[in-house]
């Protein structure tokens, strides 16, 4: 019953705005107000939606569990990934306004079928997916914000003569950050990466292996410092040199602290440029670069090499051997 008073408000409205304003002669400004409070009827044609939600809520979307419309979403969300370096590439193109509304409704149907077949509960509480389940949550709805809902209340204060949204500094600010938002989407990248089994467990393991180079990274520090402390006080104000007098380029090579460590910095991964200057004006410092190069080269990289080839391997073991045994237990309960 309700769904009929529904079409017949929307018929009416029509009528209304469409057939019986344009025949009345409007004067007075009490008048005017009138019609164009009126006109905002116009808007109850949004309301067939609803009938939309009611057939949604009603069918069966038990499909799009399974493995075709996954694969389907990951073929999307690769497009997406795709579209967004060809719009950074090619702003103007004309077609992108279209291709993003394409997208948004595609990606919305699939996070609104999660969350019915999930509850709500499931979706945004779930102890594996919570974090996954809430990415997706505001990736689609700062689109649904900036696509549909900002350009939908900018009708409504035009139909109604309102000021538009978009003219507030405020507002102006709001439209900024939704537009920065929409860098969020190459986030999905993370969703595909962890639906496809080989790469998921290459960056797992270089996430693991991030946490045993904490302290590689410290002996490289501390090299470094060590370093350009005797670079600085040796060459740089010249207590090695003839005289106690450093060449300029030497000077210029070795100023600080801080400059003396990105240069070797630059050494140490096979950048010869920032020293060419003091090899001509010293040539003995050659066998100082060399000696660097050995020990933080061949032996500090070496180490680090070492570290995250181990790291990476002792994590690949560990979380196949953590499916083994949920694969396991979830035989066990079948039987």
């Amino acid at each position: 019953v309700w769904w009929n008073w529904l079409d017949l408000t929307i018929v009416l409205a029509g009528i209304l705005d469409q057939w019986l304003l344009p025949a009345c002669s409007v004067s007075g400004s009490s008048s005017l107000d009138f019609f164009k409070y009126v006109r905002m009827l116009r808007v109850a044609r949004v309301a067939r939606i609803l009938k939309i939600v009611r057939h949604f809520l009603n069918a069966d979307l038990s499909w799009a569990e399974g493995e075709r419309f996954e694969k389907f979403i990951m073929g999307v969300i690769l497009f997406n990934s795709f579209l967004l370096g060809a719009q950074t590439d090619y702003p103007s193109f004309f077609m992108w306004p279209f291709l993003e509304q394409v997208l948004l409704t595609i990606f919305t149907f699939e996070l609104l079928v999660r969350v019915k077949n999930s509850g709500c509960g499931g979706f945004f509480c779930n102890k594996e997916d919570w974090k996954w389940n809430w990415l997706d949550f505001v990736i689609v709805a700062g689109g649904v914000v900036d696509q549909w809902m900002m350009p939908f209340f900018s009708f409504i204060c035009k139909v109604s003569g309102q000021e538009p949204l978009e003219t507030g500094h405020t507002m102006s600010q709001v439209m900024t950050t939704l537009r920065l938002a929409r860098l969020l989407r190459i986030l999905r990248l993370a969703r595909l990466v962890r639906n496809i089994e080989p790469l998921y467990d290459l960056v797992v393991g270089v996430v693991q292996a991030m946490k045993g180079m904490s302290w590689v990274l410290v002996l490289t520090l501390v090299l470094l410092y060590l370093v350009a402390i005797l670079s600085v006080r040796l060459m740089g104000q010249g207590l090695a040199m003839h005289g106690g007098q450093a060449p300029i380029a030497v000077q210029d090579a070795f100023p600080n602290i801080g400059q003396s460590m990105f240069v070797l910095f630059q050494v140490m991964n096979g950048d010869m440029e920032p020293l060419d200057q003091v090899f001509e004006a010293v040539p003995t410092t050659k066998i100082f670069a060399a000696v660097f190069i050995v020990i933080s080269n061949w032996a500090i990289l070496a180490i680090f090499t070492a570290v995250v080839s181990e790291n990476m391997i002792n994590s690949t073991e560990t979380r196949r051997d953590e499916e083994s045994k949920e694969n396991a237990r979830l035989k066990l309960e079948r039987t």
